[in-house]
């Protein structure tokens, strides 16, 4: 089961289900084309830290509007989901969206995510 903890007080949430954890890595690498040369000049550098949105399923309103309020909070996070053996920090980037599921009694919460460095 997947979960999310707060660095502030380790307060943790736990959806019932994360929809979602899509991430990107840009690249940071620089190629150059020097004029007369066949062959480029590559600088090789790691690529960014993950970027994304994490959507989080949760089967009541109050939930989802816990979870809302705890991301907002100005604070980094821990993403656990042991089963995929997926652990990694964040904080929120943008956009804490919260919705709930038409026809059905399940709310979910979107988020903006960056990957930043553990304390």
């Amino acid at each position: 089961m997947a979960t999310i903890t707060t660095a502030a007080d380790s307060t943790v949430i736990t959806p019932l289900l994360v929809l979602d954890y899509a991430y990107a890595r840009g690249s940071r690498n620089v190629v150059l084309e020097p004029l007369g040369s066949s062959d480029p000049t590559v600088f090789l550098r790691a690529a960014q830290s993950r970027a994304g949105t994490l959507s989080l399923l949760f089967g009541s309103a109050f939930a989802a509007r816990e979870a809302v309020d705890l991301l907002s909070a100005a604070d980094r996070f821990t993403f656990a989901e042991p089963a995929v053996g997926e652990e990694w920090d964040f904080v929120v980037t943008g956009d804490i969206r919260n919705a709930k599921q038409q026809g059905v009694e399940f709310w979910v919460v979107n988020a903006e995510v960056r990957e930043v460095a553990q304390l």
